[in-house]
């Protein structure tokens, strides 16, 4: 489940990008993602997009974008620092929790 929640972290990091870049281009009014439906096996990531009028004419080239994010998230593998930084705010969680 960490891995999930670090690739997850580092996917949201992307969409970000995706985001700015497709708003410039007057595509899109809003994106949001997150995770859905988890349990210890697995969970869902969902990406939502909110498209402008002109945005609907490229729906073929903003889901090309988002899955060319993903894939370039699955070759590149995780950077350290993220992996690090995920663990620290679950340790400081845990000892939150335990106080």
């Amino acid at each position: 489940m960490v891995f999930l929640e670090i690739a997850n972290f580092r996917l949201l990091v992307e969409l970000s990008q995706i985001f700015y870049n497709l708003h410039i281009k007057g595509w899109v009014i809003d994106l949001s993602a997150g995770e859905e439906d988890s349990s210890d096996d697995f969970s869902f990531f969902s990406v939502r997009i909110k498209l402008t009028d002109t945005g609907y004419a490229h729906v073929e080239d903003i889901v090309g974008l988002l899955f060319k994010y993903i894939s370039l998230l699955q070759n590149s593998g995780i950077h350290e620092w993220i992996f690090d930084e995920s663990a620290n705010i679950m340790k400081i969680e845990a000892t939150v929790l335990e106080s």
